[in-house]
């Protein structure tokens, strides 16, 4: 039986499922440095501050690659907590792992117990950056989904030292990080994107569930002229066009998108959606009703506390 989405349109007012930002979650929050680890919270040194282990090198294709490790607060010994996976957006050319948003989102899903990992991944070299957003993602790929593949890997091979469930990852990801962690998530080994040489061995990058606002999915129609597309952009842009992918025991996904985004257009994601219902495949569509582009943890912007939204999906496709 054909799996229909579930869509939610969010316009001025809130959905049921969605509950207002509390007080105590947008309070100034203090960081403490000490030797690579960061505590996260409401004021450090009360006990109950999410801890950042910073700067870890995840791929031995390139050592230069880090990611951060976000825990929740109490003991990691003996625990198995659910695992998330943050790709920063910055139209494939930008390294914006510490960037204050990513920051806060990794924050707030370890503070609701999640172990949130935000990565770095291969960006466009500078000799190509600015032609167009095809030629920023295709002057890196596949490098690109394979940094993020190999995040997962990281994350699921060093589970038990950072109290993650190896069976419960998700990958969730902003513009050019939502199309990377969409193509992570419904690719297979036999797709041939999966790292080389990235030390984790056969450590699997399956993930459970994925969450993907405002990503760019087929690169047909999309990501800069006909005319100044090369034959090595095409390429890639076939490959690397999430829609050619989708099947039906893809993970579940909750594909989110403003109507009015005036940098990847609603389409995309629209796109993505029928291919996901025409494959049966599970999936939720949030619909931002008059929102653009950057909405990512940003209610300031969207008029929704998106965190409630994307804890109830992950928890729904990962229960304990």
């Amino acid at each position: 039986m054909r799996q229909g989405p579930a869509r939610h349109t969010l316009a001025g007012s809130l959905l049921p499922l969605v509950t207002p930002m509390t007080a105590s979650r947008t309070s100034t929050r203090t960081l403490t440095v000490l030797l690579g680890l960061t505590m996260v919270g409401p004021s450090a040194g009360q006990g109950d501050e999410v801890r950042r282990l910073e700067d870890i090198a995840f791929t031995a294709a390139d050592p230069g690659q880090l990611l951060d490790v976000y825990l929740p607060p109490g003991p990691t010994e003996g625990r198995k907590r659910p695992g998330v996976v943050i790709v920063h957006g910055g139209g494939w050319g930008h390294r914006r792992r510490r960037e204050r948003i990513f920051v806060h989102a990794a924050t707030r899903l370890a503070e609701s117990g999640f172990v949130a990992v935000v990565t770095d991944y291969m960006t466009v070299p500078d000799e190509h950056r600015g032609v167009s957003y095809i030629r920023n993602m295709a002057a890196s790929f596949p490098r690109n989904v394979q940094d993020v593949k190999s995040a997962v890997r990281y994350l699921r091979r060093h589970a038990a030292e950072h109290g993650v469930d190896p069976d419960r990852i998700a990958v969730i990801g902003a513009s050019s990080g939502a199309h990377l962690a969409t193509l992570a998530a419904v690719t297979r080994p036999a797709d041939g994107l999966e790292p080389e040489a990235d030390g984790h061995g056969e450590v699997s990058s399956a993930v459970q569930a994925a969450v993907a606002y405002y990503g760019a999915h087929d690169w047909s129609t999309w990501g800069g002229p006909a005319a100044r597309r090369t034959a090595a952009d095409e390429e890639a842009g076939r490959r690397a066009s999430t829609l050619r992918y989708v099947r039906r025991d893809t993970p579940p996904l909750l594909v989110i998108h403003g109507t009015r985004d005036r940098t990847v257009p609603f389409a995309q994601s629209q796109r993505l959606v029928d291919a996901l219902r025409d494959a049966g495949a599970p999936h939720e569509f949030v619909v931002w009703e008059g929102k653009d582009h950057g909405t990512f943890y940003r209610p300031d912007r969207s008029g929704v506390d998106d965190h409630a939204l994307v804890v109830e999906f992950l928890r729904k496709h990962m229960p304990d």
